[in-house]
């Protein structure tokens, strides 16, 4: 948690330190990256603790779905994390190029002496994190901010090569 806090505000001093191209849209993107690394400390603080005390997780402000995955584990009922940790794995196999394997180790994590941290593992990193990480709010430079950017030099050059 400590690296957490320190590295987040590292990054939080870096940003506000910034000082954006005079204009209205470079001040919203700032505006919109703070609001971004924000939402993204909110929720890996509140994983981290969760791990240590999945009822936190139930009393979170997001979406109902991701809490699913939760549940057994904040109610510390074992067949209700199975059943969690079996839906989660059907979902997973839905996205898999090789489900099966999925089902396979699953099973084999399930029947393990250690199986509670298998299941907490997985439905808090795969299942919570996942479903959480696509409610933060994300700041994508657009269109007009690229092109705003190469304007601002005689030439840009890019390491990346543009994929379409």
């Amino acid at each position: 948690m400590d690296t957490l806090e320190a590295e987040y505000t590292n990054v939080l001093a870096h940003i506000n330190g910034l000082q954006p191209v005079p204009g209205a849209p470079w001040l919203e993107f700032k505006r919109r990256k703070l609001q971004e690394l924000n939402d993204e400390y909110r929720a890996i603080k509140l994983t981290m603790q969760g791990y240590a005390n999945p009822r936190l997780l139930l009393n979170a402000p997001y979406p109902a779905a991701c809490k699913a995955y939760v549940r057994g584990l904040a109610a510390a009922n074992d067949s209700l994390i199975r059943a969690d940790w079996q839906q989660l794995v059907r979902e997973q196999q839905r996205n898999n190029s090789i489900p099966e394997s999925l089902q396979e180790r699953f099973e084999q994590e399930a029947a393990a002496p250690d199986w509670h941290g298998h299941a907490q593992v997985a439905l808090i990193s795969f299942g919570w994190w996942n479903c959480i990480n696509e409610t933060i709010r994300r700041a994508e430079p657009t269109e007009q901010l690229y092109r705003q950017y190469e304007q601002l030099f005689i030439g840009v050059q890019s390491e990346c090569e543009d994929v379409e």
